[in-house]
């Protein structure tokens, strides 16, 4: 992606190397003009009425070599096209629909180095047809959501994440933690595993975000927009556990992806990890399908010699922050509890 090198909000080596001073601020304060699509092409915010076509795109084209979206696309997708604090926009000319890419508010948010921000968002549903990809496409749409989203909101932290095949040797990424995964039908279950209320949840969430230590940065309202979160405890861990909306290609079997891990004690709850019966018996209870988790502390904790899990097979999961300064690059750990795309 071009666009994040030439652009003065994408943090730059150096602010990432280590040797800088990461001071809270923004990199960027002031708007941008929106680009002009080529000729022929047309782009525009799109709504409710938009929901059928953009989830038939999605199906069609959002999707990895292993992966696609399930039939729940038609169902969700309207929550957001719905929403006028989600900024949707899609890449048209006379056969159709081109490009999609999406700008979904985060909420307010504290950074352990001393910020505290009203508004973040997050980029994500970069979606392009087959017969547009490596012409630049995906460029213009990441420069367009920009552009619209500083014009309409100012100064504004943005979050982008992106499935890698290896760890990068240099890179800007807050986080980049390895995947792993299970099938839950083959897990053991090993402990009892119990649901959360998720008003619970939130209520645990919001009354104790504000002393958990270490380089973070924390979204502080969770947040579940298609209501794909389930929270589960086992013992005093608490998993977050979100349906994803993918399904394996081509048996069709249910993704779930692990959130947030944390541990527990009466109203008290602090992030940590996993233990290798907890995650086991998550994925258990799941019944069926395909559990990932993470080596992050909160996306599992995963290691290597976990028995029922496959680590380092399905790449890595990295989080990047733009037009922001944030605590730390690579080690920054980033609560959120939200669905993705």
């Amino acid at each position: 992606m071009g666009f994040w090198s030439k652009t003065a909000a994408s943090p730059s080596l150096w602010l990432a190397s280590g040797f800088a001073t990461l001071n809270p601020g923004f990199l960027r304060p002031e708007s941008i003009p929106l680009p002009v699509p080529n000729a022929g092409d047309t782009i525009r915010r799109l709504t409710g009425s938009d929901s059928h076509i953009v989830a038939t795109f999605w199906q069609k084209y959002y999707s990895g070599s292993d992966w696609e979206l399930d039939e729940s696309v038609h169902v969700w997708v309207h929550r957001y096209l719905q929403d006028p604090a989600v900024f949707a926009f899609g890449l048209l000319n006379s056969s159709g629909l081109l490009a999609t890419i999406v700008s979904t508010p985060l909420g307010p948010t504290t950074m352990s180095h001393g910020a505290s921000l009203r508004s973040t968002r997050v980029i994500e549903g970069l979606c392009v047809h087959d017969s547009c990809r490596g012409k630049g496409v995906a460029g213009f749409m990441i420069e367009y959501i920009d552009a619209y989203t500083s014009i309409v909101c100012g100064p504004v932290a943005l979050f982008w994440s992106r499935e890698l095949n290896a760890k990068p040797f240099v890179s800007t990424a807050i986080s980049v933690d390895t995947y792993a995964y299970t099938r839950c039908e083959l897990c053991p279950s090993r402990l009892r595993v119990n649901p959360v209320e998720w008003t619970v949840f939130q209520q645990l969430w919001t009354s104790n975000t504000s002393s958990w230590p270490g380089k973070c940065i924390i979204a502080t309202a969770p947040v579940s927009r298609r209501d794909g979160l389930i929270v589960l405890e086992a013992q005093n861990h608490i998993v977050v556990v979100s349906r994803t909306g993918r399904r394996t290609k081509p048996d069709k079997l249910p993704i779930w992806e692990v959130v947030w891990c944390g541990l527990r004690f009466d109203t008290i709850l602090t992030p940590g990890n996993c233990t290798e019966d907890v995650l086991t018996s998550v994925a258990a209870y799941l019944k069926t399908g395909l559990l990932f988790a993470s080596s992050s502390p909160i996306g599992g904790g995963v290691t290597r010699d976990w028995k029922a899990w496959h680590y380092g097979r399905s790449g890595v999961h990295a989080w990047y922050i733009y037009n922001y300064v944030p605590p730390a690059f690579g080690s920054c750990v980033f609560h959120a509890i939200r669905d993705e795309i």
